[in-house]
C-alpha cells in the first residue's frame, strides 16, 4: 500500500503518522503504541511512500501542522485495512488551508494503484 501526502498549502507541513500491524487495535492503543513515522512535506509538494500491507493494518495521522508560528493543526480518525482501505491501494491525505492560513483541513481518499 502507498501513503500519499498532498500539501496544497503555501507553507511546509509536518505530519505524524502512526501505524500498526494489529487490525483490531483501538485508536487510543494506536496512538500510545503504534510505529511512529514523522515527515515534512514542502509547500505545494507531494510525498509518497510504501508500506507492506501486513505492517499497516491500522493507520492514523495523530497530528499534521503547518510549520508557521501559531500553526493550525489537524488529525484523522483511525483507518483500518479491509474496512476503510485495501492492500495495494493508495491512501491519499490532501491538506488545504484557508487564505489567512488559520485553518488546516485534510481530505482522505483511496485509489487503486
Amino acid at each position: 500500500m502507498t501513503i500519499e501526502y498532498i500539501n496544497d498549502t503555501p507553507v511546509p507541513l509536518a505530519v505524524d503518522l502512526l501505524v500498526s500491524d494489529d487490525p483490531n487495535i483501538s485508536q487510543a492503543e494506536l496512538l500510545a503504541t503504534g510505529a511512529f513515522f514523522p515527515d515534512t512535506v514542502g509547500a505545494n509538494e507531494v510525498l509518497q511512500f510504501d508500506f507492506d500491507c501486513v505492517d499497516a493494518r491500522a493507520i492514523i495521522i495523530d497530528v499534521a501542522e503547518l510549520l508557521i508560528e501559531q500553526p493550525p493543526a489537524v488529525g484523522t480518525v483511525i483507518l483500518y485495512q479491509g474496512l476503510d482501505f485495501f492492500c495495494g491501494e493508495v491512501v491519499s491525505f490532501q491538506f488545504t488551508t484557508n487564505p489567512g492560513i488559520t485553518v488546516l483541513d485534510v481530505d482522505v481518499a483511496f485509489f487503486d494503484q
